[in-house]
């Protein structure tokens, strides 16, 4: 296979979450493996600040799918346009109408695309559709008929107290219980993570639950909750890892997930993890052999799962070294080879 010789990624997010941290982390995999390349990004937003700070990187700053296609009169032979996000496909898709250019998508949200006439050129006219999943390759590939690869987003490698020097000091309670994610009840299921919690409590009447994110419905649940001190809304943190290592479980009862990058950090950290049955997650735990599977949403039977990881330690320290085994497997250099044998096979495609 002939590799590209320079590869575009386009991601127009206005704000910087899990899809603006995996580009970057691409891109420095990339960049580790000699790989030219350059970013488009929206102007003036986070993911352009963040890019910026990177040695060797063209970054382009765009106002919309529109921009920076007049000014790229340098663009080489062999080049390939990585869209990362849905309004990102757009620019791709321009772009391959101006100069021919291929380019494949990355989708990692499992909610249907679009139904207008350019949203289905948009895709169908890709040379390549990843999901990060095998369920969202199915959820994608049903809507445009045609293969889905699979790419699974990529760990990060998340510093320990040992190595960041700045610990968090010890958490209170025990057993911890702990989530990380937007606090998006609809989403994200905290409601149902706090119910199951006020039923461990009957056996663990010291446990502490702490939920790590903000978002729409915290405000809502801290005032509902405001009496009961075993649950710290702790919101958006910078060094999610000095909280990740000292809980005893995490919990996350997602009611529609991709992936679930959360998840994975977890597990690399060595924390026991309990997650939904939905979407991408069960890719993540397996057969039960990496962590536990929650089917419903009972409260009764979550705070169970709970309870069994606490009490069968054998069993959990077995399924904990399971799921460091598998993350190990899942960094950032894994996923740069495999898009670039994606890559290499779209210029092959070319040629």
């Amino acid at each position: 296979m002939n590799p590209p010789n320079k590869i575009v990624h386009v991601n127009l997010s206005k704000s910087f979450r899990g899809g603006e941290f995996q580009t970057l982390a691409l891109i420095k995999a990339l960049h580790m493996q000699g790989v030219q390349q350059e970013l488009v990004c929206r102007k003036n937003k986070p993911l352009a600040a963040q890019a910026r700070q990177l040695a060797d990187l063209k970054v382009t700053e765009v106002g919309g799918p529109l921009g920076g296609h007049g000014c790229r009169q340098d663009v080489q032979a062999g080049t390939v346009v990585h869209a990362h996000e849905a309004r990102a496909v757009y620019w791709a898709w321009l772009e391959n109408r101006i100069r021919r250019t291929p380019y494949l998508v990355t989708r990692r949200v499992i909610n249907p695309i679009g139904s207008s006439w350019l949203t289905r050129k948009a895709y169908q006219a890709a040379s390549a559709l990843v999901a990060v999943s095998a369920f969202a390759a199915k959820v994608l590939q049903a809507r445009v008929e045609r293969p889905v690869a699979v790419v699974m987003d990529a760990c990060r490698a998340l510093p320990t107290l040992a190595t960041n020097g700045q610990g968090l000091g010890p958490l209170p309670g025990a057993p911890r219980i702990g989530h990380v994610g937007e606090f998006d009840d609809a989403v994200k299921g905290q409601g149902l993570l706090i119910e199951a919690f006020l039923e461990l409590l009957q056996t663990y009447p010291d446990a502490r639950l702490f939920l790590i994110g903000d978002g729409k419905d915290r405000s809502a649940f801290m005032a509902r909750y405001k009496d009961e001190e075993r649950i710290v809304f702790v919101g958006a943190v910078n060094r999610v890892s000095e909280w990740l290592e000292q809980l005893d479980v995490f919990c996350f009862p997602s009611q529609m997930e991709a992936l679930g990058s959360s998840v994975l950090e977890a597990m690399q950290m060595g924390v026991p993890v309990i997650v939904s049955d939905v979407g991408g997650l069960p890719e993540l735990v397996g057969d039960q052999e990496r962590g536990w599977m929650v089917s419903g949403r009972s409260p009764q039977v979550w705070a169970k799962a709970m309870q069994q990881v606490l009490q069968q330690a054998e069993q959990t320290q077995a399924r904990v070294a399971r799921a460091k085994e598998f993350v190990a497997g899942h960094q950032a250099h894994h996923m740069a080879d495999q898009y670039r044998a994606i890559y290499a096979g779209l210029f092959d495609q070319r040629r």
